[in-house]
């Protein structure tokens, strides 16, 4: 399974899910998403770039780290009633 054919199966029951995806597999995946995210600054002229690594996002506002949360857990959600589908399916057939 891919997870191109996960998103699309789940995006049936799940309409957030693609686009969760979209805008998150780049931080699983080593991605641009982890070269570009840190730039603070970039001067053209001395062509130098400016990085910034701290204990402050300046970037996304706090509530986009509680929606990643909730996305989480409800994706562990989805998981384990799967997992609880496929046990029930299984205990059925003996």
């Amino acid at each position: 399974m891919t997870d191109a054919y996960l998103v699309h199966r789940l995006s049936v029951n799940f309409d957030w899910m693609p686009r969760v995806y979209k805008y998150t597999s780049g931080y699983i995946h080593f991605s641009e998403r982890h070269l570009f995210d840190p730039i603070a600054d970039l001067k053209e002229d001395g062509r130098l770039v400016y990085f910034v690594i701290n204990d402050k996002d300046e970037k996304f506002p706090e509530s986009s780290w509680h929606e990643i949360v909730s996305c989480f857990n409800q994706c562990a959600e989805i998981i384990v009633s799967y997992l609880e589908g496929y046990k029930h399916i299984k205990e059925a057939a003996g």
